[in-house]
């Protein structure tokens, strides 16, 4: 869902940000964090002060609306950054589905993490769920039957947990999608309160360490070894 308005689902956006802060509790004691297609640099604020932060960013608007918040974000891509320091943890929310070559954005984010450092990916999941969402939002694929998890470990990444997130919500999803086909002005859902509290939960169990056997996106958590 990168690229939408955040005003329109921010129940998503919060969720997830949510989703990432227990990771992050879970997996990791601080230092330097990269979020790599980072947006306007809603999560980078969102996140504690035992993290220094800094974002790239591949919209030159986005990267001006985050430097008015105060943030430190590059413009650059995920292909071809470069950072002045290593990280310790690197985030890839909604990201690799938008280049054409996922393997190198993924490499050389690496090329900026520090060996042992951790990797978190969310990615839109299942190609059965492909429609017109996909196309407006810029989407190369989908990723399923363990696609990602094979990149992953194909560059040298030790998986510490893989699940699928957005489980409860697929159906009511994959029929909107399948049979809208017009491009529409969205608004705000008036169930926000009701879907944000439905995904807080799916991170909760996944957060213990629960699996969700389908869903939307597929989460990972990831250490470079």
């Amino acid at each position: 869902m990168a690229g939408e308005n955040e005003e329109v689902i921010g129940w998503w956006f919060k969720a997830r940000r949510s989703l990432i802060k227990g990771f992050l509790k879970k997996y990791s004691k601080g230092g330097i964090l990269l979020d790599v297609g980072c947006g306007c640099g809603n999560t980078i604020l969102d996140i504690g002060p035992e993290f220094e932060c800094h974002g790239i960013e591949a919209d030159c608007s986005k990267v001006a609306n985050a430097k008015k918040k105060g943030l430190d974000v590059l413009l650059s891509t995920a292909e071809t950054f470069r950072f002045e320091k290593k990280a310790d943890v690197v985030l890839l929310m909604d990201v690799l589905e938008h280049i054409d070559n996922d393997s190198v954005a993924l490499f050389n984010t690496l090329k900026n993490t520090k060996k042992g450092g951790l990797v978190i990916i969310t990615a839109p999941a299942n190609k059965f769920l492909w429609s017109h969402h996909d196309v407006l939002m810029k989407h190369k694929r989908r990723y399923s039957g363990g696609q990602l998890v094979k990149i992953l470990e194909k560059n040298g990444l030790e998986i510490i947990f893989s699940s699928y997130w957005n489980m409860v919500l697929l159906p009511v999803i994959f029929i909107f999608r399948k049979f809208d086909k017009k491009s529409r002005k969205q608004s705000p859902s008036p169930f926000s309160v009701i879907l944000r509290r439905i995904l807080d939960f799916e991170s909760l169990l996944l957060l213990n360490g629960l699996k969700l056997p389908f869903g939307v996106t597929e989460v990972l958590v990831a250490r470079k070894s």
